[in-house]
C-alpha cells in the first residue's frame, strides 16, 4: 500500500504542470458493438428485448457523419485566448 502511494506521488511530481484550463473527453469502449441506431434498438424492443437493463444498451448507438459535423461545428465556435479552435483527434473505424 506504501509503495503505491509513493509511486502516485512519484508520478504526479514528474507530470507536466500547466496553469491552463483544460476540458478532457475521453471514450473508453473504441470497438464496442452494440446497436446501429435507435431504429435497430426500437426492433429488438418490439421483439419483446428490454433494452432499459443499462445506459449502454438505452443511449449508445454508432456514430455517423452527422454526429460528427455537429461535434466540429460546436468546437468551432469557441477559440482560446490566442485565437486557436479546440483540437480533437477522433479515431473511427
Amino acid at each position: 500500500m506504501m509503495i503505491n502511494s509513493l509511486v502516485k506521488k512519484y508520478l504526479s511530481f514528474r507530470a507536466k504542470k500547466v496553469n491552463k484550463k483544460l476540458v478532457v473527453f475521453i471514450s473508453d469502449d473504441w470497438g464496442s458493438m452494440r446497436l446501429r441506431d435507435a431504429e435497430q434498438r426500437n426492433e429488438l424492443v418490439k421483439k419483446g428485448l428490454s433494452m432499459d437493463f443499462n445506459r449502454f444498451d438505452r443511449f449508445d448507438s454508432f456514430e455517423t457523419d452527422k454526429d460528427f459535423d455537429e461535434l466540429l461545428n460546436v468546437l468551432l465556435k469557441y477559440k482560446d485566448q490566442t485565437g486557436r479552435h479546440p483540437v480533437i483527434t477522433a479515431a473511427t473505424c
